[in-house]
């Protein structure tokens, strides 16, 4: 069994050692043909492993256009062979800040793997609008989903017990839990479909090769042991409860086995487990294990261990029943799923159940519930420039709004007297110019100038749509009316509101060139995933595209589909973290002012991330255009002159650049001026190359210099990655991987 990402299993904190132990004993595992039945899907794991296994580019800000097309060809693939799959995601963080240290730890280290990536060194971020290019891709699909209230590794298993199906997982945990059906690790699983074979009672169908682990495999190998003593084995060495380094002293006095066990192949890396085994194998009873590991702590800390061994040991024995609301319900009887349990929020206010319906259908992400829980939220760390401020900080404001509505209610029987957690909510970022995790304060705000009193939760299903809209346009102070509905159709007012207000907040400022950039980009995404027959719902750029010849279709499409290759970097071409780090501020905006539609209950149509954002094309194209001579006429040229494409852009550009201040701006320069002063010393035999080989002949009027424009290498490679069962997917693809 291959390992693909340490990456994703790293999203999971599990049980240290375990993972590593299946892996060099294969043998516990079965195989198994996987066809025509249900599976459990932790979906934590799955959109860490999609985004990674298929190669989708993350060191631009994130590729997502490709991203939701493998999401599709996935569940695809799994639809081929009869799987029906259920998504189970974590919700917010539990109340009892278990993970918290551990969650601030990631969050530290993930600012050091996007120094690293900067860098061109080793590492993997996941970008910020993943999350919702999923939830939107299973909506999308019709793929059966929830988002568990808090933490989803019971919830799976009961689930997984009563539709009598596997659990696929990377989470180590699920080694551990009872599953009747078994788990099948996600690193077992060959999703290359089988051909089509036919089994003894002469039907036909097609298959997924996978491995299939009972907790009665690993018992056998300890004569001496059932499976009741695996919650108190997890516990010992480790997991979300007890911290590793909890027994050390017990673990130092532990003998090591003379024999191993039966069956099982052991290493130095698997010492102390088989210690912990052997001393599991010598009790009298799991209740005079439990008692020696008490004693083994100091006398002040034996209360507080005792506790935590008692939930460490719950969490792996009580999967009888759900935590909190039942999933079987909630996919065969949604109307009961919400009924008596009741969410509490940070001051012990009950939480509306429209909230925890929209939670639970994830229509909002688990970052409104932290909010609301724990007054808490950690931003994760974006590909951006270190030496600058955080990304996050011009959207400030729009978090604030956000907060401010969610803790209406929660503090509306108190007197605001003071700055603190109960009044406010903490935010962990990124120190500005730093690469530590800082701790910031956001207060909450009780109305909008020109609108009035925030609304609260409870009374968000009376308001109007009309009055929801106008909230969102005095937040962004803008407005749309009928003379703008021809440009500006409802799909894109929320693209819009976001790419308006990243111009006026952004720090360091953003220019033209990337201003330009992003709507071309949406231009070409959208030129790609055209179709007439498709109903458009009235969509402005759709619109544009149909009254468009399909020769000027087609030219558009292919002057710009070159920009979709992942750059490639090297010493003599690094990464210019300054274009990436402006539109990471961009994605910042774009997410707030998606969670601001949400928690109104979207009074305007969402936006997709993939419809409007691909991290290549944005740097590659804004480094090409860093290098015109004249911009304008190249951008003319990319979108075809005279076509309605280009006048659309040309409409939208205007509408943008008359709301916002000049000195929002920052001056560019293009490097194309200084490329000619050096092409006067150059031989006259230099060439002019462009970011692509291929000449366009619409750009014959302009020149530029060799030295000055990136060159992408051409490697002539294998298709696909061999080692990684996923990459097939990527063969006969354009997409090229991030370097």
């Amino acid at each position: 069994m291959t390992r693909f990402y340490d990456d994703i299993v790293a999203t999971t904190m599990g049980i240290p050692g375990l993972t590593t132990l299946i892996d060099d004993n294969l043998q516990l595992l079965e195989d198994y043909q996987l066809h025509h039945s249900k599976v459990v899907i932790d979906g934590n794991n799955l959109y860490h492993l999609l985004f990674y296994s298929y190669n989708v580019g993350y060191t631009h800000g994130g590729d997502y256009d490709k991203f939701s097309r493998k999401i599709k060809e996935f569940f695809d693939i799994l639809k081929s062979c009869n799987i029906e799959p259920y998504i189970i995601l974590d919700g917010g963080y539990e109340p009892d800040d278990r993970k918290l240290k551990t969650t601030l730890e990631r969050a530290g280290k993930r600012i050091l793997l996007s120094g690293a990536i900067i860098n061109s060194e080793r590492g993997k971020i996941l970008p910020i609008l993943s999350y919702e290019v999923f939830m939107t891709a299973l909506e999308d699909l019709g793929i059966p989903h929830v988002t568990c209230d808090f933490e989803a590794d019971n919830q799976i298993a009961v689930l997984a017990n009563e539709f009598k199906c596997p659990v696929i997982s990377f989470d180590s945990d699920f080694y551990i839990l009872h599953l009747t059906n078994g788990f099948i690790p996600f690193d077992s699983v060959n999703f290359e479909v089988q051909p089509t074979v036919t089994d003894v009672e002469g039907k036909q169908f097609k298959y997924l090769p996978v491995k299939m682990y009972f907790t009665q495999n690993f018992i056998s190998c300890f004569p001496e042991l059932d499976k009741e003593v695996l919650p108190l084995m997890a516990t010992v060495l480790g997991n979300d409860y007890v911290n590793i380094h909890t027994f050390e002293e017990f673990y130092s006095a532990l003998k090591i086995p003379k024999h191993a066990p039966l069956g099982i192949t052991v290493t130095r890396t698997h010492t102390k487990m088989m210690k912990i085994m052997n001393w599991l194998e010598s009790l009298k009873s799991i209740e005079s294990g439990v008692n020696r590991l008490i004693l083994s702590v100091k006398p002040e800390k034996r209360d507080s261990v005792k506790e935590l061994i008692k939930k460490s040991m719950d969490t792996y024995s009580n999967i009888a029943t759900y935590s909190s609301f039942s999933l079987k319900d909630f996919f065969t009887n949604k109307e009961e799923s919400s009924k008596n349990y009741k969410t509490l929020s940070y001051n012990r206010n009950t939480i509306p159940s429209w909230f925890i319906e929209f939670h639970r259908q994830g229509k909002m992400p688990p970052f409104m519930q932290n909010t609301l829980v724990l007054h808490r939220n950690i931003l994760p760390c974006q590909v951006e420039d270190l030496k600058m401020p955080s990304s996050y900080n011009c959207s400030t404001f729009l978090r604030q709004i956000l907060y401010s509505i969610l803790l209406r209610d929660d503090l509306k029987n108190f007197a605001c007297t003071e700055i603190t957690k109960k009044y406010c909510v903490e935010e962990y970022d990124r120190q500005d110019g730093q690469k530590n995790v800082k701790k910031n304060i956001i207060e909450i705000i009780p109305l909008m100038e020109g609108y009035g009193d925030l609304p609260g939760l409870g009374e968000m299903e009376d308001i109007k749509c009309s009055r929801k809209r106008e909230l969102l346009c005095k937040v962004f102070d803008l407005n749309f009316d009928q003379s703008n509905e021809e440009i500006i159709s409802d799909d894109i007012i929320l693209f819009i509101m976001a790419f308006i207000f990243w111009i006026r907040n952004a720090d360091p400022k953003t220019n033209l060139h990337s201003i330009k950039t992003l709507l071309v980009c949406w231009f070409s995404l959208a030129s790609r995933t055209f179709a007439e027959e498709i109903d458009q719902n009235g969509s402005t750029i759709n619109s544009a595209f149909t009254k468009s010849t399909p020769q000027q279709r087609e030219k558009v499409k292919k002057n710009l589909e070159k920009y979709f290759h992942a750059p490639q970097h090297s010493m003599k071409h690094p990464i210019d973290i300054s274009i990436i780090h402006g539109f990471a501020q961009f994605q910042s905006c774009i997410l707030s002012t998606t969670h601001l539609n949400q928690i109104l209950g979207f009074p305007f149509p969402p936006v997709n991330p993939s419809s409007i954002f691909c991290g290549s094309f944005l740097y590659n194209f804004c480094k090409d255009l860093q290098t015109r001579t004249n911009p304008d006429l190249f951008i003319s040229e990319m979108l075809v002159k005279q076509s309605p494409a280009l006048s659309l852009f040309q409409n939208l550009l205007s509408f943008i650049l008359s709301r916002v201040d000049e000195d929002c701006l920052k001056t560019v320069t293009s490097t194309s001026k200084r490329s000619r002063n050096r092409k006067k010393k150059k031989s006259a035999t230099n060439v002019d190359k462009k970011i692509d080989s291929d000449d366009d002949d619409e750009c014959s009027s302009e020149t530029t210099d060799k030295s000055t424009v990136r060159k992408v290498k051409t490697n002539i490679k294998a298709a696909c990655e061999l080692s990684n069962r996923f990459n097939f997917l990527d063969i006969d693809e354009s997409d090229d991987t991030d370097g």
